[in-house]
C-alpha cells in the first residue's frame, strides 16, 4: 500500500483557478470600474402601484456634491467623496473609508414619470421617488 501525499491547499487553489476562469470575465468588469476610481453605491429599489423608490447609500458625501440626471430613460446618479484634510504632521496607521467618484445608472421603465422625480438626501441616503404614469383606463361613452 502506498501513501498519497495530498495537499488540500493545492487542491483549493486548483478549484479556485477553475472557478476564476469560469466566472472571471463578468467579475473583472466590476473590479475594472473600481480600479478606475469609480465606486458603485448600494441601492434598494422598491415598487408600489403608484411609484418606484430608489434608496442609494452615499455615506460621507455633502449634498452639494451629488448630481442626479435624467436623459431619455436613463437615470444617472453621481457623487464624489474626497479625502478629509489631514494635518501635515500626521500619518495614517489605517485608512478604510473609501474616497472617489460614486456612479450608478438605471434604465427607467416606460411607465415612470421622470419629469416629476423628487430627490432628498438625509443621513447618507439619497432617496429618489419616481411616480408612475397612470394607465389609461377604458371609459364608457354614453351615446345620446
Amino acid at each position: 500500500m502506498s501513501l498519497a501525499n495530498i495537499d488540500p491547499f493545492t487542491q483549493f487553489l486548483r478549484t479556485k483557478n477553475d472557478f476564476d476562469r469560469l466566472i472571471g470575465p463578468s467579475l473583472r468588469a466590476v473590479s475594472t470600474s473600481e480600479q478606475q476610481g469609480i465606486l458603485t453605491p448600494a441601492v434598494d429599489v422598491s415598487v408600489t402601484e403608484e411609484s418606484v423608490r430608489l434608496e442609494i447609500d452615499l455615506p460621507g458625501i455633502a449634498k452639494k456634491d451629488i448630481e442626479v440626471q435624467v436623459e431619455d430613460r436613463q437615470l444617472r446618479v453621481s457623487a464624489e467623496r474626497t479625502a478629509a484634510d489631514q494635518p501635515e504632521a500626521s500619518v495614517y496607521q489605517r485608512r478604510e473609508r473609501r474616497t472617489g467618484v460614486y456612479r450608478r445608472t438605471f434604465t427607467l421603465p416606460e411607465n415612470v414619470d421622470s419629469e416629476n422625480l423628487t430627490a432628498r438626501y438625509r443621513n447618507g441616503v439619497l432617496t429618489l421617488d419616481l411616480p408612475k404614469i397612470p394607465e389609461a383606463q377604458p371609459r364608457t361613452i354614453r351615446v345620446q
